[in-house]
C-alpha cells in the first residue's frame, strides 16, 4: 500500500493493480475502490456519466478523457457514491442501498477514457428504480421530511468534500408512501373570489411561475408579450386571470375557421390516424442525458395546494405538448414552442386551473381556437394521447418535458418560460411520485367533455351548417 500522497490539497490513498486485462477488446486497468475522501475542492465539474444494473451491481460509467487514475478517490456510504478526481466532482444518490463489502471494483478503460465503477447492491437482486432520471440522483435528499411550505434552492456550485460527506444521510426512497393521503378533489371546481374593478384584493403582488415562486420578472422584461396573452402580470391578480383568459377566448372563437377543418380540411383524418410512440420504458438521447446533468440541483418542499397546483399544471403543459407532437407527428417545426405556449393556460396566462375537469375544459377550448388545425374530435384525440402519457409514467413525461425545454430554449422571444416553468418541472418530475401520475391518467380516463362543456355554442353552429349543407344538396339534387 503506499502512502498517502498530497495533489493540490487532496489527500488521499490509491491502489493500483500492475496488471493489464483484457475487457471487450480494450486495455483496462483495474482500480479498487479506495476508502479515503479528505480535502477541499475549488471548482469542478460534473463529469458526462451512464449508469445501469445487474442483480448484484450498480454500475456507472464515468466518462473522463485523459484521466490521472493515480488521483482518483472513489466513497460508498448506504445510498450515496462519490466520485472525484480533479477537475471532475460526481455524487450521486441511490433509491436502495450500496455497500463496500470487498465485492467493489473500478475499471479503467485507456482507449475510451471512460471508468467503470461497480457498486455492490446490499441486497442481490434488488432493482433500482429511476436511474434514468439522472438531475434528482445528482440531489442531496432531506434527512427528513419538511412540512413547512416552502420551496428550497440548492446552490449549483459543488460542495466541498467535507459538506458533501456531511449531506450523505439517507432521505425517503419515494413520497409514495404519502399517496394514501393525496387527494386534490380532481372533480371539484373551487369558486374563485369575485373581484369588483378597482377592488385591491392583496398589497403583496400577483405571483406566478412553478409552485407560484415568482414575483416582479416582468418589470424588467419589455417584450413578454410575445408570449403572454396576460396584460400586466405584475398587477394583475390570480384571481382575475381566469375571466380575462375567458372573455379573449371567446371574443378570438372564429366559427367560420372551426367548420372549415369540420367539413373542408383534408389533413385532419391523417393526423387522427397517426400514432405516437408513447412507451413505458423510455430511451434517453445522449442530448437529453446531458440535459439533465446540467439541470440545476434543486429540492422541492411543497404544501398540499403548492403539489395540487403543479400537478394540475403538469396536465396543462403536456396537453399543449401532445397537440404538438400530434399534429407535427413528431417533427417540432419553427412554430411548435408558438403552438405549446399559446395552448397552455398556465404558459399563455399565467393562469392555474382550479381542478382536473377545468384544466382539461381549458386546454380544449383553445385548442378550438388558436392553432392551425381546430377540430373536436382531434380535441378528444389529444386527451387520449394525454392519457397515455400519464399512464406510461415518469420516464416519458420527463423526456416530453425535457423536448419541450429544447424546443423553448431554441425560441429566443420565448426562453423565459424556462425559466418561468419548465426548467423546474423537468427536475421536480424526475422524484414526483408515479402513484400520482398514475392516478392522473385514472381521472383523465373518466372526464368526458362534450361540445356544450366547452361553451362555444359548437352544437348549435355544426346543426345550422348541417342543415345549410343538406338544403343545398336538395337544391341541386331537384
Amino acid at each position: 500500500m503506499p502512502k498517502p500522497r498530497s495533489h493540490d490539497a487532496i489527500s488521499f490513498d490509491v491502489q493500483l493493480k500492475a496488471s493489464i486485462v483484457d475487457y471487450t477488446g480494450a486495455y483496462l486497468v483495474e482500480v479498487p475502490i479506495v476508502r479515503v475522501f479528505s480535502g477541499e475542492f475549488s471548482i469542478m465539474l460534473t463529469p458526462a456519466f451512464d449508469l445501469s444494473q445487474t442483480d448484484e451491481f450498480v454500475i456507472v460509467k464515468l466518462i473522463v478523457p485523459y484521466a490521472k487514475i493515480s488521483d482518483v478517490e472513489f466513497h460508498i456510504e448506504e445510498t450515496v457514491f462519490l466520485f472525484y478526481m480533479k477537475p471532475y466532482y460526481l455524487r450521486l444518490n441511490f433509491p436502495g442501498e450500496i455497500v463496500e463489502d470487498g465485492r467493489e471494483k473500478a475499471q479503467y478503460d485507456v482507449d475510451k477514457g471512460h471508468i467503470l465503477v461497480y457498486l455492490p447492491k446490499v441486497s442481490p437482486g434488488q432493482h433500482f428504480d429511476g436511474l434514468d432520471m439522472l438531475t434528482a440522483l445528482m440531489a442531496p435528499k432531506s434527512k427528513k421530511k419538511v412540512t413547512r411550505p416552502s420551496i428550497e434552492i440548492l446552490p449549483d456550485s459543488q460542495e466541498s468534500a467535507a459538506g458533501a460527506i456531511a449531506q450523505v444521510g439517507r432521505g425517503d426512497d419515494d413520497d409514495d408512501d404519502d399517496d394514501d393521503d393525496f387527494e386534490l378533489d380532481w372533480f371539484v371546481d373551487q369558486a374563485l373570489p369575485k373581484i369588483d374593478d378597482g377592488q385591491e384584493v392583496s398589497l403583496s403582488r400577483p405571483q406566478y411561475g412553478f409552485a407560484n415562486r415568482l414575483k416582479c420578472l416582468f418589470s424588467s422584461c419589455d417584450d413578454y408579450q410575445e408570449f403572454l396573452d396576460l396584460p400586466n402580470p405584475d398587477q394583475t391578480p390570480a384571481s382575475a386571470r381566469r375571466q380575462l383568459r375567458i372573455d379573449a377566448e371567446n371574443k378570438a372563437f372564429d366559427p367560420d375557421r372551426y367548420l372549415y377543418d369540420l367539413f373542408e380540411n383534408a389533413d385532419i383524418q391523417n393526423i387522427l390516424a397517426y400514432k405516437p410512440k408513447i412507451c413505458k420504458l423510455v430511451d434517453f438521447t445522449d442530448e437529453e442525458k446531458e440535459k439533465m446533468r446540467r439541470l440545476p440541483r434543486r429540492e422541492y418542499l411543497l404544501d398540499k395546494e403548492e403539489e395540487r397546483a403543479v400537478y394540475l399544471g403538469l396536465v396543462d403543459i403536456l396537453f399543449a405538448y401532445c397537440y404538438n407532437h400530434r399534429i407535427t407527428e413528431g417533427e417540432n417545426t419553427v412554430e411548435s414552442s408558438w403552438t405549446v405556449a399559446k395552448l397552455s393556460p398556465l404558459l399563455s396566462w399565467l393562469h392555474n386551473c382550479a381542478s382536473l375537469r377545468e384544466t382539461s375544459v381549458a386546454c380544449c377550448r383553445r385548442s378550438l381556437i388558436y392553432p392551425l388545425h381546430r377540430h373536436f374530435g382531434l380535441t378528444l384525440r389529444i386527451l387520449e394521447d394525454l392519457k397515455r402519457t400519464f399512464d406510461a409514467g415518469r420516464p416519458q413525461i420527463v423526456k416530453c418535458l425535457l423536448e419541450l425545454h429544447f424546443m423553448v430554449e431554441r425560441a429566443e422571444s420565448r426562453q423565459l418560460l424556462n425559466e418561468l416553468y419548465l426548467t423546474d418541472y423537468c427536475i421536480w418530475a424526475q422524484t414526483a411520485s408515479r402513484k400520482k401520475f398514475q392516478k392522473i391518467s385514472e381521472k383523465l380516463a373518466k372526464i368526458s367533455i362534450s361540445r356544450a362543456d366547452l361553451d362555444l355554442d359548437l352544437e348549435e353552429l355544426e346543426s345550422v351548417a348541417h342543415e345549410a349543407i343538406k338544403s343545398n344538396s336538395t337544391e341541386i339534387n331537384g
